[in-house]
Protein backbone atom coordinates (compact mmCIF):
# COMPACT_ATOMS: atom_id res chain seq x y z
CA UNK A 1 0.00 0.00 0.00
CA UNK A 2 1.48 3.43 -0.93
CA UNK A 3 1.32 6.47 1.50
CA UNK A 4 -0.44 8.95 0.64
CA UNK A 5 0.66 11.80 3.21
CA UNK A 6 2.85 14.40 2.40
CA UNK A 7 4.68 14.23 5.15
CA UNK A 8 6.33 10.43 4.75
CA UNK A 9 10.06 8.85 4.73
CA UNK A 10 10.17 10.05 0.66
CA UNK A 11 9.48 13.32 1.22
CA UNK A 12 11.83 13.63 4.31
CA UNK A 13 14.73 12.13 1.84
CA UNK A 14 14.26 14.78 -0.38
CA UNK A 15 13.70 17.55 1.94
CA UNK A 16 17.14 15.94 3.19
CA UNK A 17 18.93 15.98 -0.07
CA UNK A 18 17.88 19.69 -0.58
CA UNK A 19 19.12 20.42 2.68
CA UNK A 20 22.27 19.12 2.48
CA UNK A 21 23.00 19.99 -1.22
CA UNK A 22 21.66 23.28 -1.10
CA UNK A 23 21.00 24.55 2.18
CA UNK A 24 24.12 23.75 4.35
CA UNK A 25 26.97 23.08 0.92
CA UNK A 26 25.91 26.59 -0.71
CA UNK A 27 23.83 29.09 1.53
CA UNK A 28 25.30 28.20 4.98
CA UNK A 29 29.07 28.13 3.80
CA UNK A 30 27.94 31.91 2.95
CA UNK A 31 26.29 32.81 6.35
CA UNK A 32 29.66 31.67 7.83
CA UNK A 33 32.34 33.32 6.12
CA UNK A 34 32.28 36.97 7.98
CA UNK A 35 32.79 34.82 10.85
CA UNK A 36 35.31 32.70 9.78
CA UNK A 37 37.25 35.87 8.54
CA UNK A 38 36.90 37.63 11.76
CA UNK A 39 38.69 34.13 13.74
CA UNK A 40 41.18 34.46 11.64
CA UNK A 41 40.63 31.29 9.41
CA UNK A 42 41.03 32.82 6.12
CA UNK A 43 41.60 36.66 4.57
CA UNK A 44 38.77 37.63 2.62
CA UNK A 45 40.81 37.10 -0.44
CA UNK A 46 40.77 33.38 0.32
CA UNK A 47 37.28 33.54 1.75
CA UNK A 48 36.33 34.52 -2.09
CA UNK A 49 38.36 32.19 -3.60
CA UNK A 50 36.70 29.42 -1.57
CA UNK A 51 33.32 30.44 -2.78
CA UNK A 52 34.87 30.22 -5.75
CA UNK A 53 35.66 27.03 -5.40
CA UNK A 54 32.13 25.78 -4.28
CA UNK A 55 30.88 27.84 -7.57
CA UNK A 56 33.01 25.30 -9.62
CA UNK A 57 31.78 22.18 -8.03
CA UNK A 58 28.20 23.28 -8.34
CA UNK A 59 28.89 24.06 -12.41
CA UNK A 60 31.07 21.10 -12.78
CA UNK A 61 28.52 18.73 -10.72
CA UNK A 62 25.51 19.53 -12.74
CA UNK A 63 26.37 18.00 -16.48
CA UNK A 64 28.71 15.49 -14.79
CA UNK A 65 25.32 14.55 -13.03
CA UNK A 66 23.85 12.93 -16.42
CA UNK A 67 26.98 10.95 -17.26
CA UNK A 68 26.73 9.42 -13.72
CA UNK A 69 23.77 8.84 -14.09
CA UNK A 70 24.61 6.40 -16.95
CA UNK A 71 26.58 4.23 -14.57
CA UNK A 72 24.58 4.46 -11.43
CA UNK A 73 21.32 4.58 -9.98
CA UNK A 74 19.84 7.62 -8.51
CA UNK A 75 19.61 6.23 -5.42
CA UNK A 76 22.97 5.48 -5.46
CA UNK A 77 24.23 8.84 -6.83
CA UNK A 78 21.89 10.15 -3.86
CA UNK A 79 23.91 8.02 -1.00
CA UNK A 80 27.00 8.76 -2.30
CA UNK A 81 26.45 12.71 -2.65
CA UNK A 82 25.16 12.55 0.60
CA UNK A 83 27.86 10.93 2.48
CA UNK A 84 30.85 12.85 0.19
CA UNK A 85 29.30 16.09 0.86
CA UNK A 86 29.22 15.11 4.56
CA UNK A 87 32.38 14.24 4.48
CA UNK A 88 33.10 18.09 2.92
CA UNK A 89 31.89 19.48 5.84
CA UNK A 90 34.23 17.49 8.41
CA UNK A 91 36.88 18.01 6.11
CA UNK A 92 36.68 21.91 6.18
CA UNK A 93 36.52 21.53 10.03
CA UNK A 94 40.15 21.69 10.10
CA UNK A 95 41.28 25.05 11.12
CA UNK A 96 45.11 24.40 10.55
CA UNK A 97 44.66 22.87 7.16
CA UNK A 98 46.15 23.84 4.38
CA UNK A 99 44.27 26.34 1.79
CA UNK A 100 44.65 23.93 -1.00
CA UNK A 101 43.15 21.26 1.66
CA UNK A 102 39.85 23.51 1.70
CA UNK A 103 39.44 23.96 -2.12
CA UNK A 104 39.40 20.65 -2.39
CA UNK A 105 36.67 20.15 0.27
CA UNK A 106 34.66 23.12 -0.97
CA UNK A 107 34.86 22.10 -4.14
CA UNK A 108 33.82 18.55 -3.56
CA UNK A 109 30.90 20.39 -1.56
CA UNK A 110 29.60 22.08 -4.66
CA UNK A 111 29.77 19.38 -7.49
CA UNK A 112 28.16 17.17 -4.86
CA UNK A 113 25.52 19.51 -3.87
CA UNK A 114 25.03 20.13 -7.46
CA UNK A 115 23.99 16.15 -7.61
CA UNK A 116 21.68 16.56 -5.02
CA UNK A 117 19.95 19.47 -6.78
CA UNK A 118 20.03 17.79 -10.24
CA UNK A 119 19.11 13.87 -8.58
CA UNK A 120 16.53 13.99 -6.01
CA UNK A 121 14.01 16.76 -7.05
CA UNK A 122 13.19 14.35 -10.25
CA UNK A 123 13.09 10.80 -8.16
CA UNK A 124 10.48 12.33 -5.22
CA UNK A 125 8.49 14.04 -7.89
CA UNK A 126 8.01 10.49 -9.41
CA UNK A 127 7.66 9.08 -6.57
CA UNK A 128 4.67 11.42 -5.38
CA UNK A 129 2.90 10.96 -8.98
CA UNK A 130 2.90 7.43 -9.04
CA UNK A 131 0.53 7.87 -5.74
Amino acid sequence: MLNTHIINRDSLAGMGATLIGNGIGRFAYIALMPALIQSGWFSESDASYLGVATLLGYILGAPATNILLRYFGAGQLIRFAMLVSSFSYLGCALQDAPLAWFYVWRTLAGVTGAILMVVAPPVIVRKFTQM
